[in-house]
């Protein structure tokens, strides 16, 4: 239900959105098409991977992606620095956290060369 509710917010301030139910799903969706995704936002706590797991597996693979780690814990924020997330939002959120954290991490690209497509809506989430 929350994803859900995730995606209609992305959504509707114009990004595209893939839904994975837990880290090794996202994992598959992202290296079949890795070009598709400018962004992941992650749970910390998820079944079968972490999500910390799931950011060091793609930053060793796909190391563009900029990822956005959500946490129920915020003291946990200092855990995930750049190296793991570019932006972390700790649970509650209102939409305006949440579209904040996938902006501040989507202009944090560093080398970011724009995309033809640009001017369509990202696919920015697993």
């Amino acid at each position: 239900m929350v994803r859900g509710l995730i995606r209609k917010l992305l959504e509707a301030a114009g990004h595209r959105v893939e839904l994975a139910a837990e880290g090794r799903e996202a994992l598959e969706l992202i290296e079949r098409s890795p070009e598709r995704f400018d962004l992941v936002l992650t749970d910390v706590v998820m079944p079968h991977m972490s999500g910390a797991e799931l950011a060091r597996h793609i930053r060793e693979r796909c190391p563009a992606i900029r990822i956005v780690m959500v946490s129920g814990h915020a003291e946990r924020a200092g855990e995930f620095g750049p190296t793991l997330a570019d932006a972390f939002l700790p649970k509650p959120f209102r939409k305006e956290e949440l579209l904040s954290a996938v902006e501040e991490a989507l202009a944090g690209t560093p080398g970011r060369e724009p995309r033809a497509d640009d001017d369509e809506p990202r696919g920015d989430g697993a």
